[in-house]
């Protein structure tokens, strides 16, 4: 039976819920989400992501894709980046958002740009998004939308040069540069076409949805995280950053990582020491990160604690951590002559550090959601 909420809209169905894809709803018509987001994409998520939880931590709550955003029943978005200020957090619930935030931000890509500059627009629009950012970085520049009177005004049109302050979030102040950085790899066009030959012939990159590949077979995701996982990772990213900016590259999914044809992987986190920075190429991931992490969700931690670890551990990837949000634990794993030892068991009461990423002491009590 579907759920439906009392706000109209209805949760997707459970009975269908080991089958279905990520995919959003725009007036009554589903647009399935195509392949992964090149590096360049989640480089800029996250420095966006890491400035508001730096500025406006106090203030709000700040999450990234993929989340669902449920308007009402034919209108369930996935922005890449939502801010919900303290006054209107009441729209969290059910482990998704329920009503309109109070900032989205869509980055462009050659898959999605379309629809994020026109019927995402309008619908963001239409629900009461008192502010919306669409980051080219193409072009290297932010439009800037506020809601005046029920349509929305074209305020600021930014480039690198650049800062950028809002409105709706006034604790924030935005240096585009840290943003719209240049070394993001080659042209996302070429990116997408090489991505598409890896994962699928080119014929059918249009058609091309989420998914993993792990010795030759293919491993659909399935529905969008709920809010406690996606805010592991926003909590986990954010200590990275805070902690190793200078010694690494931290990135989270939707990301390939090429480890060869047959095996494509997308982990929730990824850690890349700067002298393993050459990895990064062609818009995308070739190699073994040093350091990656899984959340364990129902659809996906089996393959998480089975298939996945082996092949990170056939690849090389030195640590491998697992996450379990409702034991609240986590599992430690370092790669000892081609080989992973579990290291450790790690509780909330416990602080994380690790040989691979010397830089960062995780108390992992600020990464759990409280319990409730």
């Amino acid at each position: 039976m579907t759920d439906k909420r009392n706000d109209g809209s209805q949760a997707r169905d459970p009975e269908n819920y080991l089958i279905d894809e990520r995919y959003e709803m725009i007036e009554g018509v589903r647009y399935d989400f195509f392949s992964s987001p090149v590096y360049a994409h989640q480089q800029a998520l996250g420095e966006l992501y890491a400035a508001f939880r730096t500025n406006c931590l106090t203030e709000g709550k700040v999450l990234f894709a993929p989340l669902d955003v449920h308007f009402d029943k034919d209108n369930i978005f996935q922005p890449d980046l939502i801010y919900i200020a303290n006054a209107n957090r009441g729209i969290i619930r059910d482990g998704y958002i329920y009503g309109a935030p109070d900032l989205v931000v869509e980055i462009l890509s050659a898959s999605t740009g379309s629809r994020d500059k026109t019927i995402k627009k309008n619908g963001y629009e239409k629900f009461g998004v008192r502010e919306y950012w669409i980051v080219d970085l193409t072009y290297r520049l932010v439009e800037q939308f506020v809601l005046v009177e029920g349509k929305y005004a074209a305020v600021a049109t930014l480039t690198e040069e650049q800062t950028l302050t809002s409105p709706t979030v006034p604790c924030l102040s935005l240096k585009l540069g840290d943003i719209l950085r240049e070394d993001k790899g080659d042209d996302e066009s070429e990116a997408k076409d090489k991505q598409g030959k890896a994962k699928e012939t080119p014929e059918n990159d249009l058609i091309d949805e989420r998914y993993e590949i792990i010795e030759g077979v293919r491993y659909d995701f399935l529905t969008s995280p709920i809010y406690a996982h996606q805010r592991i990772l926003a909590k986990l990213h954010l200590a990275f950053h805070k902690d190793c900016a200078a010694d690494g590259e931290v990135l989270f999914a939707p990301l390939d990582v090429h480890f060869d044809e047959n095996n494509i992987f997308q982990p929730d986190l990824i850690y890349i020491a700067n002298a393993n920075r050459g990895i990064i190429r062609d818009g995308y991931i070739y190699g073994a990160p040093d350091l990656v992490v899984e959340i364990l969700s129902s659809s996906t931690g089996r393959r998480d604690k089975t298939i996945k670890k082996n092949g990170y551990e056939k690849f090389g990837v030195r640590e491998y951590w697992l996450v379990d949000p409702v034991h609240r634990f986590v599992e430690q794993f370092v790669l000892l002559d081609g080989k992973y030892a579990a290291v450790a068991t790690q509780t909330e009461e416990q602080t994380l550090t690790s040989p691979t990423v010397a830089c960062l002491s995780l108390t992992l009590n600020e990464i759990f959601p409280p319990e409730n």
